[in-house]
């Protein structure tokens, strides 16, 4: 019963304008309940309003609710609730503890918080201590951002303000950019911005609750492109677009740049260069390759005036190295791989040229041939 009068006297007040000093209720412009509170001038001229001790009242149309919290001079229609906070800007409120608000319409809730601009928030806490030591208090000194953060100096989240110039210009409709960890808002590079704290990896993991039923994804622009993971664990890449024609899906290409290693060591870098874009360990299955390549093709084995090896020299070569001009010997094949297009084009060349040593003796056994049917006739 006693908690309701009190209560009673309290909503009576505030609206009617009396003042009470620790007990006792005086008529005038502002209420006052506790001890040691201080107004900036006289009590009947600040329109300020104070329930606790110690607190300090210096803006009008304001409420100190608790111990040692201040409202600057001038810092009014603001409002302040538990200990050490401080409001200097107007329309700001700080709830908590030492929540040092210094910003037009800024707002703090928690403990160790600084937001220090306008249209400024901050909600979490800082290091907490003993102390009131500048270097334990989560700052935001960014005008129009939001940041979240718990016992730590540094945000946890932060919410970009948004370009819309109104009422300047036209543009009402944009939103801002989010970062997760932290990013200060002017490095903020996409609409979501991650980085992670040294010795701690920058991941996102989507986890359904029952992988077994539920697939998880990763959707861009519409449900034809996405990133699947199926509830049999299979990874899918969707790049799909729809013809306007007949409603059928058009494949689109599916770009990757840079090397793409599979089922490679990832330690295995020696072996990888930058003159290739494709790096397969355990073979290719495929019914289908198509290289496409401006490079010769060794027709010219067939041009007039094109000079063959003789046999004999040929010969000699073979003898010698173990393997046939320009075709590359087993142990430069081991050391360095085989590269398709050349060896299959080298190939071509050698059969040019072995169909053309064909015709050459062709040409000569019908000359002896026709060297003997000569002779039998005499």
């Amino acid at each position: 019963m006693k908690q309701l009068k009190l209560t009673l006297i309290i909503i009576i007040s505030l609206l009617t304008g009396i003042s009470i000093h620790a007990q006792n209720i005086i008529t005038g412009s502002n209420l006052n309940i506790g001890s040691g509170n201080g107004f900036v001038t006289d009590v009947n001229d600040t329109y300020g309003n104070a329930i606790g001790t110690q607190n300090y009242v210096g803006g009008a149309n304001t409420l100190v609710i608790g111990y040692s919290d201040t409202v600057s001079l001038g810092s009014t229609n603001s409002f302040v609730a538990g200990a050490h906070n401080r409001i200097n800007g107007i329309n700001s409120f700080a709830i908590g503890g030492f929540v040092k608000a210094n910003g037009n319409t800024s707002m703090g809730l928690g403990y160790y918080l600084k937001p220090e601009n306008e249209n400024n928030i901050v909600i979490g806490v800082g290091i907490k201590g003993n102390n009131d030591i500048s270097s334990k208090y989560l700052q935001n000194s960014y005008e129009s951002t939001l940041m979240i953060g718990f016992h730590s100096t540094k945000p946890t989240l932060t919410v970009g303000p948004s370009p819309n110039d109104y009422p300047q210009g036209d543009t009402i409709g944009k939103t801002g950019k989010v970062a997760i960890g932290d990013v200060p808002v002017p490095d903020i590079a996409a609409k979501l911005h991650i980085r992670s704290d040294y010795g701690e990896d920058a991941g996102i993991i989507l986890e359904p609750k029952d992988p077994t039923t539920e697939n998880t994804y990763i959707k861009m622009r519409d449900e034809k492109h996405r990133i699947e993971v199926d509830k049999d664990g299979v990874m899918i890449l969707n790049s799909f677009t729809t013809n306007i024609n007949n409603g059928s899906d058009v494949k689109q290409p599916l770009i990757l740049r840079g090397i793409v290693g599979v089922n490679i060591d990832p330690y295995r870098y020696d072996d990888l260069t930058d003159t290739y874009g494709l790096w397969v360990t355990g073979g290719i299955l495929t019914d289908r390759i198509i290289i496409k390549r401006q490079a010769d093709w060794f027709d010219h084995v067939f041009n007039p005036g094109y000079e063959l090896m003789p046999l004999r020299q040929l010969k000699k070569y073979v003898y010698e190295n173990r393997h046939l001009p320009d075709i590359p010997s087993e142990k430069e094949v081991i050391d360095n791989g085989v590269e398709v297009y050349e060896m299959q084009s080298l190939l071509l060349k050698k059969i040019e040229e072995l169909t053309l040593y064909t015709i050459q003796l062709q040409e000569q056994i019908e000359s002896m041939q026709a060297e003997i049917n000569t002779l039998k006739n005499k």
